[in-house]
């Protein structure tokens, strides 16, 4: 009671037997999923061939993953054996965005030995029925749960959500060791030219002018890799959603082709991270130049003065043994089995 439309559905992660590759393949029955999935219909193809059982209708995203035409022969790997279908169409509408095959539910339980049994059932309530009260109602068996249709979309949205935290975390990781790597680059240079910046200093150039142009340098050192970085970041992004998929080949996401999405204010963000990072990077060697005394910074070998103040090698020490003692606490925490 309270159901308008039940629509059931056989869901089989198939192998094909030709590749080392696997589709998700959907059996439906074609009279209940019309008025339910329209979408899992294909249209302006035989619809004798919705129920023929050796029949078989790709999305777009599929036929272009297995370069498979209308006509072609799909053999699937089924225990021991193999069976093949005919690609007879290609769907459109919302499951068009992913990464499916669907054929009559059949012809699904029969091809793939799932014979009296499914894997859910698509509900349509009735007007007015309340959900949450209809969900009470029920009486499942053990191992069946009812779910509404946003449950899976959101636990997909919360590891998502997750897999871009991580990777900003390694964003920012980059980020300090791109400012480690402008720092020591940056010492070397102006300690390989404290010379000429004696002479600056000595024909007139003020201390905050010699920090204001090394600072410069470092602001161009950081808008060269903040732009360069940007571009080869979202250059590689595409080639992994390309090659490995949203969830880089861990087959979290397996049957979804997610777009690359480009979002300027986080780009611009981290560019201006890195512009920041490079400028004051530089900003520790620049101000150890600008008070350095001019005449000493002429004469050669004076640029040793420079690392003077890195020869303690205490810090080194105390930043060894607190990282080692993080890491011990952190594997001793994760020792349970699990």
């Amino acid at each position: 009671p309270g159901v308008s439309i039940a629509s059931p559905v056989v869901e089989v992660e198939a192998r094909l037997a030709d590749r080392d590759d696997a589709i998700r393949v959907l059996g439906i029955d074609v009279f209940r999923a019309i008025p339910l999935q329209p979408g899992l219909i294909a249209e302006g193809v035989d619809r004798l061939d919705l129920l023929r059982p050796d029949t078989v209708f790709l999305s777009p995203i599929a036929a272009a993953a297995l370069h498979a035409n209308i006509g072609d022969t799909l053999r699937f790997q089924v225990g021991v054996g193999t069976r093949s279908v005919r690609v007879a169409g290609a769907l459109a509408g919302e499951h068009a965005r992913g990464r499916w095959a669907v054929m009559d539910i059949g012809a699904a339980q029969t091809l793939f030995a799932h014979e009296g049994r499914i894997t859910r059932v698509d509900l349509r309530l009735a007007p007015g029925v309340d959900v949450d009260a209809f969900i009470a109602r029920l009486a499942l068996p053990a191992g069946v749960v009812a779910e509404m249709p946003a449950a899976a979309s959101d636990a997909t949205s919360r590891m998502t959500r997750a897999y871009r935290v991580n990777l900003n975390v390694l964003a920012l990781v980059a980020l300090f060791t791109g400012r480690l790597l402008v720092v020591t680059t940056q010492a070397l240079s102006i300690a390989q030219r404290r010379a000429q910046i004696g002479l600056l200093r000595v024909i007139g150039c003020t201390r905050r002018q010699i920090v204001a142009l090394l600072l410069a340098e470092g602001a161009v050192v950081g808008v060269t890799g903040a732009g360069l970085g940007c571009l080869l970041g979202i250059g590689l992004a595409r080639v992994a959603l390309s090659a490995f998929g949203g969830d880089l080949g861990a087959g979290f996401f397996e049957g979804m082709a997610p777009a690359l999405q480009v979002e300027p204010w986080a780009v611009a963000l981290f560019a201006a991270l890195g512009i920041a990072a490079a400028m004051a990077g530089s900003g520790g060697p620049a101000l150890e130049a600008a008070h350095a005394d001019p005449a000493r910074a002429l004469k050669i070998g004076d640029d040793q003065r420079a690392f003077a103040a890195l020869r303690p090698i205490w810090p080194g020490g105390v930043a060894i043994v607190t990282g080692d003692r993080k890491s011990t606490r952190l594997n001793s925490s994760h020792s349970l089995p699990s």
